[in-house]
């Protein structure tokens, strides 16, 4: 076997092996501050439209 077409099996299966651990790993989630402030706006907004049906109720 040719030295040079064995040296590229071998490459070809560590690539193989590292796209298989690659699928094995969680995926990375990152908050960005545009996403962590539309969040704080949505959950302030749900927060205070609990608190006036509350009031609606009490009435």
């Amino acid at each position: 076997m040719d030295t040079s077409l064995f040296l590229a099996e071998i490459l070809q299966e560590q690539k193989h092996e590292g796209l298989e651990e690659e699928e094995d790993e969680e995926p990375v989630f990152v908050l960005t501050d545009e996403w962590m402030e539309f969040f704080a706006k949505s959950e302030a907004k749900r927060k205070l439209e609990k608190k006036q049906a509350k009031k609606k109720r009490k009435n």
